[in-house]
């Protein structure tokens, strides 16, 4: 019994980090290959909040998976190019020269209006706080931390063996 337990974790986690593995081979591929700044995969891409702009919506830390759509509404929340950066606020109001966008913790709304061409997307789902950790995985701490773990996992089953 302890051995099957032993055998499915272990394949658990070689499953988990094949997963990983890939997602990182493409995210690289996408960057440099293909030259998306955000890498897309079936429409969807994933982001990291870095301020508490859109409080309590979602915070800093937050993983946000944002979609492409044919037509955005006010009311969605948008991912958007601003300055060079991607800022994710609400849509607040439609003009003629595109969307008012404001963040739910600001008090005014921004300074620009988002034309359509700037939308990256629309965010669909929240994840809290898991952006964090992949903020980590970029650091050279976290990559070492990634390297270690993928090594524990080859001596893993001669570990749950000895025991």
């Amino acid at each position: 019994m302890r051995k099957r337990i032993g055998k499915f974790i272990h394949i658990l986690i070689a499953a988990l980090l094949v997963l990983l593995l890939l997602c990182n081979f493409w995210l690289i591929a996408a960057k440099t290959v293909f030259r998306q700044e955000v890498p897309y995969l079936f429409g969807y891409a994933q982001l990291t909040v870095l301020t508490g702009s859109m409080e309590p919506a979602f915070s800093a830390g937050d993983l946000l998976i944002i979609r492409r759509q044919e037509t955005y509404r006010v009311g969605d929340v948008i991912s958007f190019w601003d300055e060079g950066g991607l800022t994710t606020h609400r849509a607040v109001s439609l003009g003629p020269e595109g969307f008012t966008t404001k963040g739910d913790f600001n008090n005014v709304e921004d300074m620009h209006p988002v034309e359509p061409e700037q939308i990256a997307g629309r965010v669909v789902f929240v994840i809290p706080q898991l952006g964090r950790v992949f903020l980590f995985l970029r650091t050279p701490s976290g990559l070492l931390l990634f390297l270690l773990a993928g090594l524990l996992f080859l001596f893993l089953p001669e570990v749950w063996e000895q025991i």
